[in-house]
Parts: C-alpha cells; structure tokens; sequence
C-alpha cells in the first residue's frame, strides 16, 4: 500500500536529485584575455576575408566593364572603316 509518507518521502528524492546550486568557478584574467583576443582574432579574419572577396568583385566588374567598352570601341571603329 502507498502510504501518505512514502509519497513525501519519493517527493524529496526526487528534488534531492537534482543536487544544490553550485556557483560556477571563476575564470581567470589571463583566460578571459585569451578568449578575448581569439575572438577579436575571428572577426578580424572575417573583416578581411569579407572585404577582400569584395575588392576581387569589384576588380573582376572593373574588368569586365573595360573589355565590355574595349569590344564597343573595336566594333565602331571596324563599322566606320568600312562604311568610309
């Protein structure tokens, strides 16, 4: 038979097993620096793989524009020489 006290008595055991709050240890400052300065190292890395790949964007649009213009220029010239 299940008794009033046994069903306090599992109650208990089951909030005892989650154990006591125990703070966490703090971290040191020579840690936290060498987080800090791998993060600050990823977002550095980021900026520049970012800002890169658009400067070769925009070298490669630069390009394309120039031959774009080279090829207009070429192709007036070969009509207006053989029209005169």
């Amino acid at each position: 038979m299940i008794t009033k006290d046994l069903i306090i008595l599992d109650l208990v055991v089951e909030d005892s097993s989650h154990g006591m709050a125990v703070p966490k240890s703090r971290r040191s400052k020579a840690k936290g620096k060498t987080r800090l300065s791998i993060w600050k190292k990823k977002g550095e890395k980021a900026s520049r793989l970012a800002l890169n790949s658009a400067k070769t964007f925009f070298q490669k649009e630069k390009k394309d524009a120039a031959l774009a213009l080279m090829k207009e220029k070429s192709n007036g010239k070969e009509i207006t020489g053989s029209v005169e």
